[in-house]
C-alpha cells in the first residue's frame, strides 16, 4: 500500500516544470517586457512630440492674432510674449537644456520663427506663413550653451532672438510668458547697472544734495554700492535715484532696492516720473518710508504709471525731519520689473538670467526668483 502511494506521489512530482522549461518561460517573459517597454516608450515620445507641435500651433495662432491687433507686427519682447497668456505643456519639454523654446524675429518684426525641443529630443519649428515642421538644424542646445543667436541665424540670416533673451524653459524654471500656473514668471529688470558692478555711477544720479560716490566698503550685492553723505543743512535731502527707464502710461511696476545708513533716519522710496521728452513732472508714486539701520534692508513699492508718463526712475531721499547734515545713505541692488509681484533681486549674473546688452550696464531678463 505504501509503495503504491509513493509511486503516485512521484508521478505528481514528475508532472512539474523542469529547469529548462522555467528558463525558457523567464526568457519569454523578458522578451515580452522588452517589447512592451519599447512600445510604451515610443508611445510616450510620440505623445510628447504631439504635445510640442500642439504648443507651436497655439503660438502660431496667438502670434497671428497679436499681429491683427498691432498692424502686422509680431511679439518682439518678453512683455509682449507674456501678454499672450499662453499655457504650454511643461511636462513635454526637456528639463536639462538652458532653454527649450526660442523665438526669433526679423528686423522689421513682420516675420518670426519659433523652435521648440520635445523631451523626446526632437525639435520642431513653426515659421510665419509656413506651418509646423521638424527642425533639423545642427545648432546645439544643452544645459550651459544658449546658442539662441546661432539658432535664429540658421533659420534665416536676418533673424535674431527676441531682445537677446532666452525664452521658454530654463533649467527647471518655466518662464512667465507661457502663462503656466506654477507661479514662475519671466521678467526684465529694466534698471541698467543695478548693483553698480561696473564700478561707475552711470545708472544713478544725485540731485538736491551732495554728490554720490561708488562705495566699496559696504555692499548688499557684489562689490559696490551708492553712497551719499549729507554735508550741510542747505542741501540735506540726500537724494538718490536710479537711471530713468522707458515706460509709458497705465503700466504696473514693482521696484525694490536695498538700503542702509545712519540708524534712526527715515528715507522715502518712490517712483519719479518723466514725460516722453524726459522732463520731470511728478514724484511720489507708490511712496513708502523706511527707517534706516546700519544693516541692509530691502524694501519694495508697486505703482501704476499715470497719463503722460514716458520714463520712470526709482527715487530714494531723506524724509521730512530726517533731513540734516551728516546723514549717510547707502543704496544697492535696484530692481524694477513690469509686474505686480515683488520678486527677489536678480540681474544678468543671477541663475537663469542674461544681460540684454553689455554685461553690468544694461537691463537683464530671466525667471522671477
Amino acid at each position: 500500500m505504501n509503495k503504491a502511494i509513493n509511486i503516485a506521489q512521484k508521478r505528481r512530482f514528475a508532472t512539474g516544470f523542469t529547469i529548462v522549461e522555467i528558463v525558457i518561460v523567464i526568457a519569454i517573459i523578458g522578451i515580452l517586457v522588452t517589447i512592451t517597454s519599447v512600445g510604451y516608450n515610443a508611445v510616450v515620445k510620440n505623445a510628447q512630440d504631439a504635445s510640442v507641435r500642439g504648443d507651436l500651433q497655439k503660438l502660431d495662432d496667438a502670434f497671428k492674432q497679436f499681429a491683427l491687433d498691432s498692424k502686422g507686427s509680431f511679439p518682439d519682447s518678453a512683455i509682449e510674449l507674456s501678454s499672450l497668456g499662453l499655457k504650454l505643456t511643461k511636462g513635454s519639454y526637456m528639463t536639462t537644456n538652458k532653454a527649450n523654446i526660442y523665438v526669433c524675429t526679423n528686423p522689421t518684426n513682420d516675420e518670426y520663427a519659433v523652435v521648440a525641443m520635445s523631451k523626446s529630443g526632437k525639435r520642431y519649428m513653426v515659421k510665419s506663413e509656413k506651418g509646423i515642421s521638424e527642425y533639423t538644424g545642427a545648432v546645439t542646445w544643452n544645459a550651459t550653451t544658449v546658442n539662441l543667436a546661432a539658432t535664429c541665424a540658421a533659420i534665416d540670416a536676418t533673424y535674431a532672438g527676441i531682445n537677446g533673451d532666452v525664452t521658454g524653459l530654463v533649467g527647471t524654471g518655466w518662464l512667465a510668458w507661457t502663462g503656466v500656473t506654477d507661479g514662475d514668471q519671466y521678467i526684465t529688470n529694466v534698471i541698467a547697472n543695478p548693483s553698480l558692478e561696473s564700478g561707475t555711477l552711470d545708472s544713478i544720479s544725485g540731485y538736491y544734495g551732495p554728490p554720490m560716490t561708488v562705495d566699496a566698503t559696504k555692499a548688499a550685492y557684489g562689490t559696490y554700492s551708492a553712497k551719499v553723505v549729507t554735508d550741510t543743512a542747505a542741501v540735506p535731502q540726500g537724494f538718490i535715484w536710479y537711471s530713468n527707464f522707458a515706460s509709458g502710461p497705465n503700466l504696473t511696476y514693482t521696484c525694490s532696492v536695498s538700503l542702509a545708513g545712519t540708524a534712526g533716519k527715515s528715507v522715502s522710496v518712490a517712483a519719479r516720473l518723466f514725460n516722453p521728452s524726459n522732463f520731470y513732472f511728478s514724484e511720489g508714486q507708490g511712496s513708502k518710508d523706511i527707517v534706516l539701520t546700519s544693516a541692509w534692508q530691502r524694501t519694495s513699492i508697486t505703482f501704476t504709471t499715470p497719463a503722460g508718463t514716458g520714463y520712470t526712475g526709482l527715487q530714494v531721499r531723506l524724509a521730512g525731519s530726517s533731513q540734516a547734515a551728516g546723514v549717510t545713505i547707502w543704496a544697492d541692488g535696484a530692481m524694477c520689473a513690469q509686474t505686480a509681484t515683488n520678486f527677489a533681486y536678480a540681474d544678468g549674473g543671477s541663475a537663469g538670467w542674461l544681460w540684454t546688452g553689455t554685461a553690468k550696464t544694461s537691463a537683464s531678463s530671466g525667471p522671477g526668483l
